[in-house]
């Protein structure tokens, strides 16, 4: 089917900047996924690509691209964060979006209980226990068993990313 922009008659794959653009038009929620290195540094990298898997066993799913500094740090210690961002985090979106750098400068964070980075901040924080990965294409999917977390929704709206922009969704939901 022919669409208005990027669309070929001849069905040839899409190039990577029209399925990018395509992308733009579904609004998503804005997370950071923390971890630590075999150093017990902090690693981490904003992620919009996030979704639950299941309730009973509670799963969820982040990808992540192959070549992120983090990906191998994750997939070593079989642990990561999932912190939902509050419309306030644009700020902390950007900073670890952005390759390279201490992220343990970014914005306060701290070890919980269960010794995951958690941002001191957030919306909800997910500890999870790396479950299984799919490598497909330049990312990975990792499924993580959510072993503890915690809820802040009474904080703000959360941050949407949509069309390329960061911004709060804090129009009341109908």
């Amino acid at each position: 089917m022919m669409g208005a922009r990027g669309s070929s008659p001849s069905g040839d794959v899409p190039a990577a900047h029209e399925l990018r653009q395509a992308l733009r038009c579904f609004v998503t929620g804005v997370t950071v996924v923390t971890g630590l290195d075999g150093q017990g540094m902090l690693v981490g990298m904003t992620a919009n690509s996030f979704t639950s898997v299941s309730f009973e066993p509670p799963l969820v799913l982040v990808c992540i691209a192959c070549q992120s500094r983090s990906y191998s740090s994750l997939i070593e210690s079989g642990r990561f964060a999932i912190n939902v961002l509050s419309e306030d985090q644009a700020d902390i979106a950007r900073a670890f979006a952005v390759r390279g750098g201490d992220r343990s400068r970014i914005c306060q964070w701290r070890l919980s209980d269960r010794g995951y980075p958690i941002l001191e901040q957030h919306h909800a924080a997910l500890e999870c226990r790396l479950e299984r990965e799919h490598r497909t294409g330049d990312h990975a999917i990792l499924i993580g068993a959510v072993e503890a977390l915690s809820v802040h929704d009474g904080d703000g709206a959360p941050l949407v990313f949509y069309g390329g922009r960061l911004f709060g969704l804090s129009a009341p939901a109908s």
